[in-house]
């Protein structure tokens, strides 16, 4: 349990740090939409009166020192006005911010606000109520390093009177050196709109990756089903050869079946034949027989002949001549046999 703790914490801190760099690096990429404010209104306490920076993705656009009891000037009042004010972040002097390093298990590293009460109460004489507190994991192994940054409720309070008489409404509380440490209190949601859009971003980017992943889920179905496909096709494919090839053999068994024997077609044929007649030749090429020879009458030659062919058809090949020698007709016939 305490590996998939460690692993969960580690792709989240993976995760917010490229978060902040797209944001920070590659802001010009960031969809309008999910930028946080473009230009904020920095007011850095000092003990003289306070500075203000008006800055634009970290660059200084102007700044200026006003000192106690001084208005602020108009081109810095005008950012906080209009339909999309700049946002006021409250920076405290050093020296008003207690900052300790505090050590945890890597597995409570998540809950680290669980345990805040305890901690404030082991490093500073405040109690939880009294302190505006921001931390920041700054390095993980067996034991996380956590630095943990405080100031307290009732400073932040009277510079919020002095710069409220000044025309500027606090919106983010940074404790620390950058905005990366800006800490979100409990009345004026201090968080700002850079974590809300990041939230949104991080929404956006798990909706493409689900979407992504079903697309991948369907490109694979429709794979699967292609090569389902394909494969009973050539079953298909197969199965007609196979088919085919049983016709052929059912055919030729039936040609064989249907074979007279050349024996029992002879002794038809010599049964058939006049005594008057002779034969000089006869020749048998698959199921049909020709005869040649000498007949003293044709006529009753082909009638002996239609009885023992095949729906008694005879066919009389060549011309029939006489013979004077053999006193009788030369003649060739050709028929096959009838099956018994």
């Amino acid at each position: 349990m305490n590996a998939v703790a460690r692993i969960a914490n580690l792709l989240l801190t993976q995760f917010s740090r490229f978060i902040r760099w797209w944001f920070s690096e590659l802001r010009w990429l960031v969809p309008g939409f999910l930028q946080p404010n473009k230009v904020r209104l920095e007011v850095h306490a000092h003990s003289e009166g306070f500075g203000l920076r008006l800055t634009r993705f970290g660059q200084v656009l102007s700044e200026c020192r006003v000192p106690e009891g001084s208005g602020v000037p108009p081109e810095f009042a005008s950012a906080t006005l209009g339909r999309q004010p700049a946002p006021v972040w409250f920076f405290p002097e050093a020296d008003s911010v207690l900052s300790r390093v505090v050590q945890i298990p890597t597995a409570a590293s998540n809950a680290f606000e669980r345990i805040l009460d305890i901690e404030i109460n082991r490093w500073s004489p405040f109690h939880r109520n009294e302190v505006f507190a921001a931390w920041q994991h700054t390095s993980q192994g067996e034991m996380s390093q956590v630095t943990l940054f405080l100031v307290s409720k009732a400073l932040v309070a009277s510079w919020k009177e002095r710069l409220a008489g000044s025309g500027l409404a606090l919106s983010v509380l940074v404790l620390g050196p950058g905005h990366e440490l800006s800490m979100g209190t409990r009345t004026e949601s201090l968080l700002g709109h850079f974590k809300k859009r990041a939230f949104l971003l991080t929404i956006l980017t798990l909706g493409v990756l689900l979407a992504s992943c079903d697309w991948l889920v369907a490109q694979h179905k429709l794979d699967v089903w292609k090569g389902r496909y394909k494969s009973e096709l050539a079953a298909l494919s197969k199965q007609s050869e196979i088919e085919a090839d049983i016709d052929a053999a059912i055919k030729e068994i039936n040609a064989k079946n249907s074979l007279v024997p050349v024996g029992v077609a002879l002794s038809s044929l010599a049964g058939a034949l006049p005594n008057t007649d002779w034969v000089t030749e006869i020749s048998v090429k698959n199921q049909d027989i020709v005869v040649r020879g000498f007949t003293l009458n044709l006529e009753e030659l082909v009638r002996r002949v239609e009885r023992i062919a095949a729906d008694n058809a005879t066919s009389l090949q060549g011309e029939v001549t006489f013979d004077p020698g053999t006193d009788r007709q030369r003649f060739s016939i050709g028929f096959r046999p009838r099956r018994s």
